[in-house]
């Protein structure tokens, strides 16, 4: 090996592995053959590369001086990050430095989603595929440290996390309570009474979701509180100050979780499922008989072209028929006239002949 190794990537299809240089005098990337247990080749990188992921033949990466980078496999061509697709341009560059500092260890899984660890910011970031949106999923307070590499699975949805004093640590992510879990948490999660029914997706899925969902949130802003009550009055969540502070007059509060469950189940809310299933299958319905228009319409466009070439073809004969006709009667009066002529002259000549006698 040319430098200390810092990350790898292995490619399965032709049992080939990928090294990061890290701090390594020699700044590269080194393809390694399993197989034969030799180098394949070397592609230089202009600065420290950490962090490395493997995502349709593309290599994406992380340096200390250009951020986050990646080679195309193809040409060993090397371009800024751009997300889910390479274009011939850059599309979006993520440059919050106060969410994302010193990137090293980074990942990708099958959506396009990128896991970078930030070792000064001491959290890990999850950077969707267009740039637009991120979440920080883990902080220095999930025992982040000095955060350093990671790897995350598609298949357990699970996310490990590895810091620079040898610990690490595996993650899970729960929807409720708007926490990342470690596997630990996670089992501990689904055995308290307080939280054994809460639902546990992954940061994929999570990623998934609507701008507007993602914003929603279960605290209040204003005093960092979980929010507890409803107030009917105003239509609004409150935390237990809130209540205090902006509904001292207000009487119509209910628990925030009778009003989510009875929304959840009301014959409204059924009702209003049972509509939204009955458009959904008139919009099937109409886009099927749109598309049968469609074809319809363009066999019949093409049982039209038959019958205008049909309809051509006759009028061109017909055509041809009266040309022939009138041509044919042109040339009996041509004939006829002729004749008349010629027998005008002979009367003439034998007239002007007797005078002479």
């Amino acid at each position: 090996m040319p430098c200390i190794a810092f990350d790898i990537v292995y490619f399965s299809e032709d049992n080939t592995l990928a090294v990061t240089s890290g701090n390594s005098k020699k700044q590269c990337i080194t393809f390694i053959d399993v197989d034969w247990k030799q180098i394949k080749k070397t592609i230089s990188i202009d600065s420290f590369v950490y962090g490395i992921a493997e995502n349709e033949k593309r290599l994406i990466y992380s340096t200390y001086t250009n951020g986050i980078r990646m080679v195309n496999l193809h040409d060993e061509s090397i371009h800024d990050i751009v997300g889910d697709k390479m274009p011939s341009k850059l599309q979006w560059t993520f440059q919050n430095a106060s969410v994302l500092k010193y990137p090293h260890g980074i990942d990708v899984d099958n959506d396009g989603n990128e896991y970078v660890v930030g070792t000064d910011s001491r959290n890990v970031v999850v950077i969707s595929p267009d740039g637009k949106r991120h979440i920080e999923l883990l902080t220095a307070s999930d025992g982040l440290k000095f955060p350093f590499s990671l790897h995350y699975s598609g298949q357990t949805n699970q996310l490990l996390v590895a810091n620079f004093n040898h610990t690490a640590h595996l993650f899970n992510s729960g929807a409720e309570c708007d926490e990342e879990l470690c596997t630990e948490c996670k089992e501990h999660h689904r055995l308290s009474k307080s939280s054994r029914s809460h639902s546990v997706v992954s940061f994929t899925d999570y990623l998934k979701l609507p701008a507007d969902i993602l914003r929603i949130t279960q605290y209040c802003s204003k005093h960092d509180k979980k929010y507890q009550m409803y107030c009917q009055k105003h239509e609004f969540p409150s935390c237990s100050k809130c209540i205090v502070e902006s509904h001292n007059e207000c009487r119509d509060f209910v628990e925030l979780n009778d009003v989510i469950h009875n929304v959840k189940t009301s014959n409204a809310m059924c009702e209003i499922e049972d509509t939204l299933v009955e458009v959904a299958e008139n919009l099937q319905k109409i886009r099927q008989h749109q598309q049968d228009n469609l074809t319809t319409f363009k066999e019949n466009g093409k049982e039209i072209e038959k019958e205008i070439k049909k309809t051509s073809i006759k009028i061109n004969n017909h055509l041809d028929k009266l040309q022939e006709d009138l041509m044919k009667q042109l040339y009996a009066v041509e004939e006829q006239e002729n004749s008349r002529v010629v027998v005008i002259i002979r009367k003439e000549r034998k007239g002007n002949s007797r005078e002479t006698l």
